[in-house]
């Protein structure tokens, strides 16, 4: 997550929310993972 943030990556982050760590905010956004899917360019 961190190198890919310095790389300039859009990192989002989803599963189960309980292994979510607010501590990760700096990196990216979690979001559930129905809604990322559409969104997402992979």
């Amino acid at each position: 997550m961190e190198l890919l943030t310095r790389l300039g990556a859009e990192v989002y982050f989803s599963g189960p929310s309980y292994w979510y760590d607010k501590k990760f905010d700096k990196y990216g956004k979690y979001e559930e993972l129905d809604k990322l899917i559409p969104d997402m360019d992979v």
